[in-house]
Order: C-alpha cells, then structure tokens, then sequence
C-alpha cells in the first residue's frame, strides 16, 4: 500500500482496476472538505478523484528504466541515465534481481513512483524524471 506522503505530483501509479498506469495530479489537503485523497490524471485526459486504497505501486521493471530512458552501458548490472550533454544524471543498479539507487547508499527501489521522487529529490536534479 502507498502512503499519501510518499507521493508527489506527477507520479505514476496503478488504478484501483490495476489496468493501466496514471499520474497523480492533485494530493488533497487533509483540511480540505473532499472525501478523497488525490486526484488521478489519465492518459487520454480525464480525471477522477479517488482514496488511497484505491491505487497500487507499480513495480519497478527494466523496461520502467528504459521508458525512463536509462541505459543498461556496462554487463555488471548498471543502468544510467545520461542528459542531452552526455553528462551521467543518475544510475540504478540490479542486484538479485533487486534495484538500487547508489551502490554507495544502496537503497532498494521497488516502485517506479520512489524512483521519479528518488530522481527528483536525492539526486537534486530539480527535474521530473520523463518517459521517452
């Protein structure tokens, strides 16, 4: 289950149906008078409010990585994700079948959703993490 203060705007998630992916566009206020937590933005424009409970992580997969557009560059398990300039921004790598931010830090990323606020946050880029 996700909690409401691990998202952000603009992440990915699963709808209460589990059938594709949306974005959450609005978190509500816990003052505010809505019964409902976010608001989900779907791919072809449409919007619906839900709780919580109503949506699911999304695992994440290599090919989350690829639409992510990281790149697999060496055979030891690291994915890198290089800007415009050719400049590295960031890298993820397997292990067990296991992703991790850093082997510094070595932090396990289980949901695409902690791996856009990963991006966002810890790696300060400043940026939202975009698909291809």
């Amino acid at each position: 289950m996700i909690k409401v203060s691990e998202l952000r705007i603009g992440n990915k998630v699963f709808d209460e149906d589990n059938q594709s992916y949306v974005e959450v566009n609005e978190l509500k206020q816990c003052m505010s008078d809505s019964p409902y937590d976010i608001t989900l933005k779907y791919p072809l424009g449409m919007y619906a409010e839900c709780n919580i409970e109503d949506i699911k992580p999304i695992p994440l997969t290599e090919e989350w990585l690829i639409k992510f557009d990281y790149v697999l560059l060496t055979d030891v398990g690291y994915y890198h994700r290089v800007k415009g300039t050719n400049k590295m921004d960031s890298s993820i790598y397997i292990n067990d079948g296991k992703f991790y931010s850093d082997s510094l830090y070595e932090k396990e990323i289980k949901y695409v959703h902690t791996l856009q606020n990963y991006y966002y946050f810890n790696k300060l880029t400043g940026e939202e993490l975009t698909m291809k």
